[in-house]
């Protein structure tokens, strides 16, 4: 079973990958195959389509997103060691979460809510 998780894992990288520098319109089977060395089949297999494929890229670039700025969030609240110290981190997280340059973060985050 390791190798279907290995296969399935990889095509959702490839894709989110792929979603990161072009957007959903630049995904291509052909591409994604060719990326993670396997048939257009297997996409279907695990995806159901070009379709399936990209939501669940889209819920796997979420996800990630969500797994990083909780470790961040949850390293720096360990280290808080008073009221000020909480009150100052959650100050800063929401300026981080916040700041325009995350900007193309949270349209990710709008394109992943609006394909569920």
């Amino acid at each position: 079973m390791p190798e279907i998780n290995d296969t399935r894992e990889r095509l959702l990288k490839a894709t989110a990958a792929v979603i990161d520098k072009g957007g959903e319109s630049a995904v291509r089977i052909r591409d994604i195959t060719k990326a993670c060395t396997i048939t257009a089949p297997s996409i279907y297999h695990f995806f159901g389509s070009r379709e399936g494929l990209i939501d669940a890229a889209q819920a796997y670039r979420f996800s990630r997103g969500q797994r990083e700025l909780s470790l961040a969030f949850s390293t720096a609240l360990y280290k808080c060691r008073s009221k000020k110290d909480l009150t100052e981190l959650a100050h800063r997280f929401l300026d981080l979460m916040f700041a325009p340059e995350r900007r193309s973060t949270r349209n990710s985050r709008l394109n992943v809510l609006g394909n569920a």
